[in-house]
């Protein structure tokens, strides 16, 4: 059997319009056979006969039969011709049906297989890996894209096989770049084109879109709860246009595709909610911790200074001030003294935790750790003095940023630490190591007898002291150094053994 097409041959067309056999006695002097013959010499049959195949007053094809000598087919024959051609008219008919609704059948499987998929999980980056592995399976393609619409901008979110995904993912462009991505979310409905590489609507936004390599193109709106939020394109490197059917696929996988993208971004939204209160409970938590703690500071910690004030200043008013030893008075006011500088201390503790809790931006700028390390010496002179401590310092330091006056309080309280806790008397060194992130760790070490496990877990938490027995403080210096570095972007820790 040979076919024919209706367009190029004429005889096609006359079997097509009266839906009856012809029969051709000698092809080789009919006018409709000699463009065919020339074309083919080696095929050199005389007698031809053509039996259409016709379903439901349909032409869908057609029978021939070729004689190699001139030797016409008798009416007999033509009949059982044409009766043969009406059974595998039918039977082609029924393959044809079956095949479409086996066809059918897969594509709903596939589309299907494809929902569930998408609908397994709500992770916004994985629902659109998803998207692009099921459309896959769906339907061919060499390239694909999805794009959500940002305000007056479309940005390509996910794409698989993109000549350039560098240029083109996750880069916002604007809606009057393309009329094509336009046409398909103003009309709802999606385009095609056979051969972009023709269309002037196309070409117009190929550069915007690193697309100058495609020729078959199709794109579908993605419609959530009847907003369009974004499209899908598919992408062929040759002329193939997609068929009416593809088409269709593809607009029912994107209506989906689209809910599944929706449902993510709400999850995603309502984890970031989520977050952020469960972020605010925390810190509220972490507030009321804070003040039953400097409850007991002003009530207990205050309270020891304040008494140890009102206890000599009542000693002297109730003396005859005149008649005092210059000894004895002395000695009074310096414990009266002594017992201000302890409130003043733990107030300006307060105040500077405060402070840095409240602080929403602060002016983060290169230091110059060297003299910020040289104040704070100054600052602590007379404590050092006092217990004959040695201190090492390194020559130079690394380069960092931070908020000077901040960075002074994290050395002033460090510093005082290995003061307390040092060995007798304090060996005290401060340094600074480059860490393989390109972080730097400034650091200081002293010769004390080291921390337990559990005192290392609660050395930074707020009013804590270790040895209230033996060491004075307020147990505010180290939770105050933790919010000061992790307020600047930094990490605070500790290394010890005992």
């Amino acid at each position: 059997m040979q076919e024919f097409t209706v367009v190029d041959n004429e005889w096609v067309n006359e079997l097509v319009t009266p839906r009856q056999p012809i029969q051709i006695e000698d092809a080789a002097h009919h006018p409709y056979f000699e463009a065919y013959l020339a074309q083919y010499p080696d095929i050199k049959f005389r007698t031809w006969l053509g039996v259409p195949l016709i379903v439901q007053n349909r032409f869908i094809g057609q029978i021939t039969l070729d004689r190699w000598t001139v030797h016409p087919y008798t009416p007999e024959e033509i009949e059982l011709a044409v009766s043969f051609a009406h059974h595998a008219a039918i039977a082609l008919e029924n393959a044809r049906l079956f095949d479409a609704e086996q066809r059918q059948r897969h594509i709903e499987q596939m589309l299907r297989q494809a929902v569930a998929t998408l609908n397994e999980t709500l992770e916004l980056d994985e629902v659109l890996e998803r998207i692009m592995h099921q459309l896959r399976q769906v339907i061919p393609f060499h390239s694909a894209s999805v794009q959500r619409i940002r305000q007056d901008a479309i940005e390509t979110v996910a794409g698989e096989g993109l000549i350039a995904p560098e240029k083109v993912i996750g880069k916002p462009l604007p809606l009057s770049g393309s009329d094509v991505i336009r046409r398909v979310i103003e009309s709802r409905s999606p385009l095609a084109f056979e051969d972009a590489q023709q269309s002037p609507d196309y070409q117009q936004g190929k550069k915007l879109f690193e697309s100058g390599h495609i020729r078959s193109w199709l794109g579908v709106p993605l419609i959530a709860r009847d907003n369009v939020i974004g499209m899908i394109t598919l992408d062929r490197n040759e002329v193939r246009p997609y068929t009416a059917e593809e088409i269709d696929l593809a607009t029912a996988f994107a209506g989906h595709a689209a809910l599944a993208l929706e449902n993510a971004e709400h999850y995603r939204q309502q984890a970031i909610y989520t977050h952020a209160l469960e972020q605010t409970l925390e810190e509220r938590g972490q507030l009321i911790e804070d003040l039953d703690a400097f409850a007991h500071t002003v009530a207990h910690d205050l309270k020891n200074p304040l008494g140890l004030i009102l206890g000599y200043a009542e000693m002297l008013l109730s003396e005859d001030f005149d008649r005092l030893p210059r000894a004895k008075l002395l000695d009074n006011l310096r414990m009266i003294a002594h017992g201000a500088a302890k409130m003043n201390g733990i107030i300006q503790a307060l105040l500077l935790m405060a402070g840095v809790r409240k602080a929403e931006t602060v002016q983060i700028r290169a230091l110059d750790m060297g003299r910020i390390v040289d104040e704070t010496l100054l600052r602590m002179e007379r404590a050092i003095s006092d217990c004959g401590a040695e201190i090492h310092i390194p020559e130079t330091w690394p380069t960092a940023f931070g908020y000077a006056p901040w960075v002074e309080e994290v050395w002033a309280n460090y510093l005082s630490n290995a003061l307390k806790y040092g060995g007798q008397p304090p060996r005290v060194t401060l340094g600074a190591s480059p860490q393989a992130d390109g972080l730097v760790c400034f650091w200081v070490r002293d010769n004390g007898r080291g921390l337990t496990p559990d005192e290392q877990r609660r050395i930074f938490t707020p009013f804590t002291r270790l040895r209230g027995n033996e060491v004075e403080g307020h147990g505010l210096g180290l939770s105050i150094v933790r919010r000061i570095v992790e307020k600047l972007g930094g990490q605070i820790g500790v290394e010890s053994e005992v």
